[in-house]
C-alpha cells in the first residue's frame, strides 16, 4: 500500500448533531491537528552558524544569519518569512547545512507566549487508575469495561513511565534522535518551548548508549526513521527487546506519508508517528496523546485476554453439559418406570390426528403435571400437617420422600423458570439492554413480559402453559452456533420491543401485527445451521433443493416455526379465529423472509417510498413496516454500546471463520471475510454500517424520530471501528460514505 491522494467522505447521520467523517492526509498521522499558531521566538545564548530555513518546499532554501543577540523565528506551517520579523531576505542561494555542532545544555528560550496545559486538562490526564475502574459504565459509551483486580495489576505493570501522574511536560525527559542538524535543533526547541526536558543524539547507536547507561532517565523517545548508522526501525527493535527499556514510549518521525511506513512503525511497537516538519501544536499534546493510546491498547489487550478466558470456560461448560446429558440418557434407558410408560402413552395419543384440539391440549396438561418431581408430595403434606408429627420428624420424612421421588420419577418436561421479580419494563425497553448478564434460562421470563406488556396472551386467548412450552421448545430448537443461536433470537426480539415502546412504533400497528411481529422475531432463525444461503446453494444442500435456491434459510425458518406451532402443546395461535390466524401467518412469513440480506435494498427502497405517506389503515403499509422493523432488529448490533457491538461482531466473525473452514473442506473458494488467515473485521464493520445499517436507519427515522440515540451510538461505533483501521476522523470506509442529519423538522437526506 502506498500513499494516495486525499479523499473526503461525508456521512450524514440521524442525530441532533451532524455526522461528518473526513479522511485526509494530515501533518500528524492518526492524531488531530489544530490551526497554525503564531511563530515562537527563540533567543540563542551563543552565536550559531547560518541556518538554511526551507520556508516553502517548492522554493530553494534561504540562508539567514543569526547574530549572537538575534531572535530566530521558527516558522510554522502556512507561514512565510514575510510574516516573521526578520532581516530582508538575501537572494535565494543554494546553501549546505553546516557541520553538526553539539547543542547547548540549555537554551535561553522566550516562553512568555507559551500556552501550557490547563490545570483542568492536567487533572483529567492525572486521573488515577482506580478512579477509572470504579466509575459507573452508564452515560459513557466509550468505556470499555470495568477492571477487576487482575486487570488493574496488568494495567499498572504496562503503563508508560509517569503515566499514572501524566503530569505536565516538565516531568517528561525526551530523547530526540536524528542525524539532521536542522531537524534536531527545531524539534528540541519546540519541545523545550513546551517545557519538556530534552537530550539529543545524532544517531541510533548513540541513543542506545544513552538509554542503556541511564535506563530510568528518559520517559519518551522521538526518533527519525532514516538514519545512516542505525535506522529508527532498528533503534525501536532494540528498545522493545531490552527488558529495562521495553515500556518506554517511542514516537517515529519521517517526511513520508506512505501508509506502509506508518503501518510498519505501529506493527514494530511505535506509539505514534509524526510527519515532518514538526510543528509546535503537535508537540504540545504529544505526551497526552501517547498516554491515551497506551491506555486504549492496554484495554484492548486485557479485553482479548478476558475473551480467551471466557471462551475457554464456555467450552468447558459445553463439555460438562454434554456429559450431564449423557448420564441422564443412560439413567433414563436403565430405568423404565410406570410413570414413563404413562407419559409415552399420552404422547402417542397426542399425535393421533383423530382427537380434537381440546382433548390434545388437556392431554398435554396432564403430561406436564406428570413431569413434576413432587407428584406425590402434596398428598403426603396433608397427612403430616395433621398435627400428630413433630416438626423435626416432619422435615425428615419430607426430605426422604423428596429423595425417593427424585430417584424414580424423571422430569420429562423441562420446567419454565419462575419470574423472580427482576423484570423491569423500563430497562427491558432500552436500546442499550445488556443480555449478557443473564443466562439462557433467565431470559425466558423476559419473553413472557414482552408479550404481557401489550396484554397479547389474554387478548388472543393463548394459555400460559402453551406459551411457556412453546418458548422452551424454541430455545431447544436453536443450535449452539457462535452467533445464530437463542441469544441472538432474544436480542432481536428485545430490540423489536424497544422499537415498539421507546420509539413508539406500536402506535403505527394493530395488536395482531404486534403479536405476529414478536413471534416472527422469536422464530426468525430457528434451527439455523451456522452456514449461510450461499453455502447451501453452492453445496446443493437438501435445504437448497427443497426451497429452490430462493431465500433458503429464511424459508426453512418459517417452515420450522409453523411445524412447531402445528403441535397442540406448542400452538400459540390456537386462540385466533381462522381469519386472524391466516393474517398472523402472513405477517410472520413475510417478515422472516424479509431478513434475507439479498432483498435488503429492495425492501429499504419500498419503505422509503411510503415512509412520508404511511397510512396505518392500509394493511400493506403495516406489513411493510413489520418487515422493516424485523430487518432493523436483525442487524441492530452496530447500534448497541460498543462493548456489546464488538462482542457480537467477534461472535459473527467466528461463525464466518467456521464457514470458511467448511468451504475449504468442500474445495470451494473462501467467501469474503471468512478466511481465518485474512481477518478484516474492522473493515467489514465499517462497510456494513455505511452500506446497510445507515440507509435503513435513515428510512426508518422518517417515521420513528425517537431512534436518534441509536443513530448517535452507531456513529460512535463506526468511528471506533475506523480508528482500529488506523484512520483519521472515522473516514476511509473503502467506498463511499453516508451522512445522516437529524433535525427537528424530521427531514432526512442521503448522499453517496
Amino acid at each position: 500500500m502506498g500513499s494516495h491522494p486525499s479523499k473526503s467522505r461525508t456521512h450524514k447521520a440521524l442525530g441532533p448533531l451532524s455526522f461528518t467523517a473526513t479522511t485526509t492526509h494530515t501533518r500528524h498521522v492518526r492524531a488531530s491537528t489544530s490551526s497554525s499558531l503564531p511563530s515562537r521566538t527563540v533567543s540563542n545564548a551563543s552565536p550559531s552558524p547560518p541556518i538554511p530555513l526551507r520556508v516553502n518546499p517548492s522554493s530553494p532554501p534561504e540562508t539567514v544569519d543569526a547574530p549572537p543577540s538575534a531572535k530566530i523565528p521558527i516558522p510554522t506551517d502556512g507561514e512565510t518569512m514575510s510574516q516573521a520579523p526578520t532581516t530582508p531576505a538575501k537572494p535565494p542561494v543554494r546553501a549546505m547545512a553546516p557541520p553538526p555542532a553539539p547543542l547547548p545544555e540549555s537554551d535561553e528560550l522566550d516562553v512568555s507566549s507559551h500556552q501550557g496545559i490547563s490545570d483542568e486538562e492536567c487533572s483529567r490526564a492525572t486521573t488515577p487508575v482506580s478512579d477509572y475502574s470504579s466509575r459507573p459504565n452508564s452515560g459513557n459509551p466509550n468505556r470499555f469495561c470495568f477492571m477487576n483486580e487482575d486487570m488493574q495489576q496488568e494495567w499498572s505493570r504496562r503503563q508508560p513511565r509517569h503515566a499514572v501522574h501524566a503530569l505536565n511536560p516538565e516531568n517528561i525527559h525526551c530523547l530526540v534522535v536524528d542525524d539532521e542538524y536542522i531537524t534536531i535543533t527545531v524539534v528540541a526547541r519546540h519541545l523545550r518551548n513546551c517545557r519538556y526536558k530534552v537530550t539529543t543524539a545524532r544517531d541510533g547507536s548513540e541513543a542506545v548508549r544513552l538509554l542503556e547507561e541511564n535506563p530510568n532517565m528518559f520517559q519518551l523517545v522521538l526518533t527519525d526513521i532514516n538514519m545512516p548508522v542505525m535506522s529508527g526501525y532498528e533503534l525501536l527493535r532494540r528498545i522493545r527487546r531490552n527488558s529495562q527499556l521495553s515500556e518506554i514510549p517511542v514516537v517515529m518521525m519521517s517526511a513520508t506519508e506512505d501508509l506502509d511506513v506508518v503501518y510498519r512503525c505501529t506493527k514494530d511497537g511505535a506509539d505514534d508517528y509524526l510527519l515532518k516538519p514538526i510543528r509546535t501544536e503537535v508537540i504540545k499534546n504529544l505526551w497526552q496523546n501517547v498516554w491515551r493510546r497506551r491506555k486504549e491498547n492496554i484495554y484492548a489487550a486485557l479485553l482479548h485476554k478476558e475473551k480467551k478466558k471466557r471462551d475457554s470456560l464456555q467450552k468447558q461448560l459445553v463439555v460438562l453439559e454434554e456429559e450431564i446429558d449423557l448420564l441422564k440418557n443412560q439413567v433414563s434407558e436403565a430405568i423404565d418406570t410406570p410413570i414413563n410408560v404413562i407419559s409415552n402413552t399420552i404422547r402417542e395419543l397426542i399425535s393421533d390426528h383423530q382427537l380434537t384440539d381440546g382433548v390434545k391440549q388437556a392431554l398435554a396438561q396432564v403430561l406436564q403435571s406428570l413431569g413434576t418431581s413432587d407428584l406425590y408430595q402434596p398428598a403426603f403434606l396433608r397427612v403430616t400437617e395433621g398435627g400428630y408429627i413433630d416438626e423435626t420428624t416432619q422435615e425428615y420424612l419430607l426430605s426422604v420422600i423428596a429423595d425417593k421421588s427424585g430417584m424414580f420419577i424423571r422430569n420429562d418436561v423441562e420446567q419454565f423458570p419462575e419470574d423472580q421479580g427482576g423484570v423491569d419494563t423500563e430497562q427491558l425497553s432500552q436500546f442499550d439492554f445488556d443480555l449478557w448478564i443473564h443466562n439462557d434460562r433467565e431470559l425466558l421470563p423476559f419473553f413472557v413480559h414482552m408479550f404481557q406488556h401489550f396484554n397479547l396472551l389474554k387478548m388472543f386467548n393463548v394459555p400460559m402453559d402453551v406459551f411457556q412450552n412453546f418458548m422452551l421448545q424454541v430455545r431447544q430448537s436453536y443450535h449452539q452456533n457462535p452467533y445464530h443461536n437463542f441469544r441472538h433470537a432474544f436480542d432481536v426480539t428485545q430490540f423489536i420491543f424497544s422499537l415498539l415502546t421507546t420509539a413508539n412504533a406500536a402506535s403505527m400497528l394493530s395488536f395482531l401485527d404486534i403479536f405476529a411481529l414478536l413471534l416472527a422475531a422469536v422464530c426468525h432463525d430457528l434451527e439455523h445451521p451456522g452456514l449461510n444461503n450461499n453455502f447451501q446453494i453452492a453445496t446443493e444442500s437438501d435445504l437448497a433443493i427443497q426451497f429452490n435456491d430462493k431465500s433458503v434459510l429464511e424459508n426453512f425458518h418459517c417452515f420450522t416455526a409453523f411445524k412447531l406451532i402445528s403441535k397442540p402443546e406448542f400452538n400459540v395461535l390456537c386462540g385466533l379465529s381462522p381469519a386472524d390466524r391466516k393474517e398472523a401467518r402472513c405477517i410472520m412469513v413475510n417478515s422472516i423472509l424479509a431478513t434475507d440480506m439479498a432483498r435488503h435494498m429492495e425492501i429499504v427502497t419500498k419503505f422509503s417510498a411510503i415512509s412520508k405517506t404511511y397510512n396505518r389503515e392500509k394493511k400493506q403499509d403495516r406489513q411493510l413496516l413489520c418487515e422493516v422493523l424485523l430487518k432493523t432488529a436483525d442487524i441492530s448490533n452496530p447500534v448497541r454500546p460498543f462493548t456489546l457491538a464488538r462482542y457480537w461482531s467477534d461472535l459473527l466473525q467466528e461463525e464466518f471463520f467456521n464457514q470458511g473452514n467448511e468451504e475449504q473442506k468442500w474445495g470451494l473458494p473462501i467467501s469474503p471475510h471468512m478466511d481465518r488467515n485474512n481477518e478484516a473485521q474492522a473493515r467489514m464493520s465499517v462497510n456494513f454500517i455505511d452500506y446497510l445499517v445507515f440507509p435503513l436507519l435513515e428510512s426508518l427515522y422518517v417515521r420513528l424520530p425517537k431512534i436518534a440515540p441509536c443513530v448517535e451510538q452507531c456513529k460512535m461505533n463506526r468511528d471506533s471501528w475506523a480508528f482500529m483501521l488506523g484512520e483519521e476522523g472515522g473516514g476511509g470506509s473503502g467506498g463511499g460514505g453516508t451522512e445522516v442529519e437529524v433535525g427537528p423538522s424530521s427531514e432526512t437526506k442521503l448522499e453517496q
